[in-house]
Parts: structure tokens; sequence; C-alpha cells
């Protein structure tokens, strides 16, 4: 007869002490600094003015509630992609920036991927004036992987990297190794919120430039000028971001 008290009696007992892991106040505390980051104004700024965009081109001059995507003309289905796309690019980057400021820069990756799926997509809509990309996204089937849009038009993103980020990926690990904690071989991996200033920068800059992209996208579908606020242009041109006029 198996016995499952005696067997469990027989397992060694640990006493766990969770006292030390105290995720929210360290968590606090990293927010409270985060408008120090590199690129946090940048991107913040960004994202907002993305938000903006979608706001203003889906209330003024949205396409009906309830339309037929199939009977839109090519130019109707870009716009209306671009502005299903907006909407995704700004929780994305929004999800970005708060695990950023929070201390969880790796983490925020993986939102930072679904943002440059946006931003490639976007672009993708708009190069096929058919208007055929556009009603597959607006159908909920787009096609190609980011993959093949990042090759395409994505001027060489790496989205292997972003990819292992986004998925339960051991390789993933690697990532959390706190810097300088080397012991004789072995490195400690973070488990709670840690400022890296220098990835953190690289992930909001990731944020700034894909909204921004985006935000472009829509003005080139919708046919309209917009007034870029001068400190996100001269942001995205310190880091040596070319844009078109």
């Amino acid at each position: 007869m198996h016995d499952e008290h005696n067997e469990d009696a027989a397992k060694p007992e640990i006493r766990v002490s969770a006292g030390r892991w105290q995720f929210a106040a360290a968590e606090e505390a990293l927010w409270q600094r985060r408008k120090k980051l590199p690129n946090y104004r940048m991107a913040n700024t960004s994202r907002r003015y993305l938000a903006a965009i979608v706001d203003q081109l889906g209330t003024s001059r949205a396409l009906p509630g309830s339309w037929q995507p199939e009977q839109l003309s090519p130019q109707q289905k870009q716009q209306g992609a671009l502005l299903q796309l907006g909407i995704l690019a700004v929780q994305a980057a929004s999800s970005a920036l708060v695990l950023v400021a929070a201390g969880y820069e790796v983490e925020a990756t993986a939102h930072i991927r679904r943002l440059v799926e946006c931003s490639l997509r976007g672009r993708a809509v708009l190069a096929d004036a058919s208007g055929e990309h556009a009603l597959q996204c607006l159908q909920g089937r787009p096609p190609g992987s980011l993959d093949h849009l990042a090759k395409r038009h994505g001027g060489g993103v790496d989205v292997a990297a972003l990819s292992i980020s986004a998925h339960a990926d051991v390789r993933g690990v690697s990532m959390l190794r706190v810097p300088g904690s080397d012991q004789g071989g072995v490195e400690e991996v973070r488990l709670g919120p840690v400022r890296d200033p220098v990835r953190a920068g690289t992930v909001l800059l990731s944020a700034g430039y894909e909204a921004f992209a985006l935000a472009s996208g829509l003005a080139q579908a919708f046919e309209v000028s917009l007034a870029v606020p001068p400190f996100l242009v001269g942001e995205l041109r310190k880091a040596g971001i070319p844009l078109e006029s």
C-alpha cells in the first residue's frame, strides 16, 4: 500500500522567507527616478504624439463602425489598418515604458517586439497600393511572418533577439545576469527589478522611434501633414536616426 503521508514526511522541509523580496518598494523607488533615464522623455513624447494622431484621425476621419473591409477602397483599407495598428502600437509603447521605468528592461523588449511588428506591418500596408495587405490585416489574417517583414521592410531589425524575451526561451535567462556579479564563474541572476541605464536607454530609443514611424505612416495613409514637436525631431536626429521630410 502506498503511504503518501510517510513519503511526504521523508522529504526535506525548507523554510521559505520572502521578507527580502520587497518588489513593490523597489519598483516604486525606480519609478520615481524614471525621468532621469536616457531617452525616457523622448519615448514618452513619441508615444503621446502617436496617441494624439490616432485619436484625432480616428475621430475626425474614422471609417463607419459597421463597415465591411472588403467593400472599402484601397486607400480606405490602408487607413483602417494603420489606425488599428496605431492603437496597438500606443499600448505596446506604453507597456514598454512602464516596465522600463519599474526596472524591467529585459521584459519590456517583449512589448518592443509587438511595437516593431506594428511598425513593420504598417510599412507593408503602405507598400501595397492594392490594399490587399491592409485588407488581410483588417480581417485578422495578416500575411507574412515578423521575420519576413523585417527582412523586407525593417532595414536589419533583429527580431530574433526580441523574440527571445517574448517567449519562454531559456536563453532569455542570460539577459538577466547582474553586471559585475561574477564570483568564480558563477554569476547572479536578478529576480527583481534592477536598473541598467544603458539597456534602458536602448529600449526607450526603440520605443520612441517605432512609435514615431507609425505616426508617420498614419500621416501618409491619410495624406496629411503633421507638425512634429521640435524636441522629438532633435532627439531622434541626435540618436542618428534619419528622418524623412
